[in-house]
């Protein structure tokens, strides 16, 4: 974090580029170099295999979630940040410049990636050793919401990051939290670019479904899973 507070500024003035490049030199790549050099390999990030009816339960809740988190739990910190701050992040999304293809590629596929191999492959993992599993994952979600240095995506993000870190700590894997990240990013992009905003009514049949891909995951998933030891 460290590193993107010191070249975050200076890369994302390149644009979207820069910003990839700021997010897997600042976070993917350190990372990898940690596991590596704590464990001898990189398994440890939770790159490894998991149940495959699992990315139908992630999928769902990724692209049901972001409904119910813009009309419930995006508003209460809408005005925490300054309008520079969000003039700055509207300049940096810039959606009608570029072809839909590459805002997903850019601003979800990338931070899926690189965010959640820090976060939920290095990071969460040393919280529940020390803290145990509650509180890890909500102080992991709580600092994932902070690194986005915005304080009105503060809300919306931690609870991104305790969705992505529940998924994590069930499966054992990181890659439905990959999934799960991307998607969601994705559905906001998608929606944002067509123009679409759900209406209220639409949260209660997103949350619905939220519970419906959660319990899904939680059936499918064998127990036991330790990613802390």
């Amino acid at each position: 974090m460290a590193l993107f507070v010191l070249l975050g500024p200076q890369l994302a003035s390149c644009g979207a580029p820069g910003l990839v490049a700021a997010q897997v030199g600042c976070f993917a790549l350190p990372a990898l170099a940690v596991s590596r050099a704590r464990t001898g390999r990189f398994a440890a990030l939770g790159l490894s295999t998991f149940p495959s009816v699992t990315l139908i339960g992630a999928g769902l809740v990724a692209v049901s979630m972001w409904i119910w988190i813009v009309h419930w739990i995006a508003p209460i910190g809408a005005n925490w940040a300054s309008p520079e701050q969000n003039a700055q992040l509207e300049a940096i999304f810039a959606l009608p410049s570029r072809p839909l293809w590459q805002s997903i590629a850019f601003f979800a596929v990338a931070p899926a990636v690189c965010e959640e191999l820090l976060h939920r492959g290095l990071v969460l993992p040393s919280l529940c050793k020390r803290l145990g599993p509650p509180a890890g994952l909500i102080t992991g979600a709580v600092l994932f919401g902070l690194s986005h240095f915005n304080l009105a995506r503060l809300l919306p993000t931690a609870a991104l990051g305790l969705a992505t870190g529940a998924l994590r700590l069930r499966t054992g894997s990181l890659w439905p939290s990959i999934l799960l990240h991307a998607s969601y990013n994705s559905s906001l992009l998608i929606a944002s670019h067509v123009g679409w905003f759900p209406p209220s009514s639409f949260a209660f049949i997103a949350a619905l479904l939220t519970v419906f891909g959660g319990a899904l995951v939680h059936y499918t998933t064998p127990n036991g899973v330790d990613i802390v030891s």
